[in-house]
């Protein structure tokens, strides 16, 4: 038996390595074009697939849908959730504290208020009165409050504002869910008590 070697059969040691680099370029790129990309021995048009179905292409994922801003319910049943977040709720006056504090809550919803602090005063209605406890903002009133999450802390909060607030007025509430208010609105349909149009308090104050 005759044994042809590379010399014999006219083809050189580099003629070898350009057939092979052919035989090589079919199978990884010949070949995968013609199966749809569905086949590669490196599993490199495998994963360019998976990417494909997973949304690089630019088509919906999923559920996208905006998440929606918290209630007043979740922020006091969950508030650990939201401190130092920024928030809008709306809510019911429930008790004016002082000139610098409110609760708010729902009505039918069972719990704790939340406690609104401003830094500036809220205003009275008429300022000539002088009549004690006479606020824009009246128990009953719906507004909406946008400020930042914590939990209420006496010392803290009269440090925060600037303002010293009556220990009597907030014996109990420590620990209480709190927002520290950068806006507070009176909404339409809220008790007008000199037929004003809706009131707002805007605060200037940096967190």
């Amino acid at each position: 038996m005759n044994k042809i070697t590379l010399r014999q059969s006219g083809i050189t040691a580099t003629g070898w390595i350009v057939i092979g680099a052919i035989a090589l370029l079919a199978i990884f790129v010949l070949i995968p074009a013609l199966t749809g990309g569905q086949f590669s021995p490196l599993g490199g048009a495998n994963e360019i697939l998976e990417e494909g179905r997973g949304g690089i292409t630019g088509e919906p994922q999923g559920d996208q849908t905006p998440a929606q801003p918290p209630t007043l319910d979740e922020i006091v049943n969950n508030t650990d959730n939201y401190i130092g977040q920024q928030v809008t709720v709306t809510g019911e006056v429930s008790e004016v504290l002082s000139a610098n504090a409110m609760t708010i809550d729902e009505p039918g919803l069972f719990g704790e208020s939340l406690i609104v602090v401003t830094q500036n005063p809220i205003p009275q209605i008429n300022e000539m009165d002088q009549v004690q406890d006479d606020y824009i903002f009246q128990q009953g009133d719906r507004v909406r409050v946008t400020g930042t999450v914590r939990r209420f802390n006496l010392t803290d909060i009269e440090n925060q504002i600037g303002t010293d607030l009556d220990d009597a007025t907030f014996q109990g509430l420590e620990n209480n869910p709190a927002v520290i208010a950068t806006r507070v609105e009176k909404l339409q349909g809220s008790n007008q008590q000199d037929g004003t149009q809706p009131s707002s308090l805007q605060q200037n104050q940096t967190l």
